[in-house]
């Protein structure tokens, strides 16, 4: 698993694949960033957050080959 420091940006991409000729119908997509947080000087103890990131799509459909 990675770990980042302070400062650090976190980066990615998220594909989405359809079956051949098949649609995606949604009601938005979002995304949500799951981590946890250690201290050097404190490893007993671990906090947990949640960053939510939506309106990543709004809602709609997506056609095989499309990108969203």
């Amino acid at each position: 698993m990675p770990g980042y420091y302070d400062g650090e940006s976190v980066s990615g991409r998220v594909g989405i694949r359809l079956k051949d000729g098949r649609k995606f119908q949604h009601d938005g997509i979002r995304i949500e960033l799951i981590g946890n947080i250690e201290l050097f000087y404190d490893k007993k103890n671990h906090y947990e957050f949640v960053s939510s990131f939506p309106g990543v799509a709004v809602f709609g459909r997506a056609a095989p080959g499309s990108i969203i």
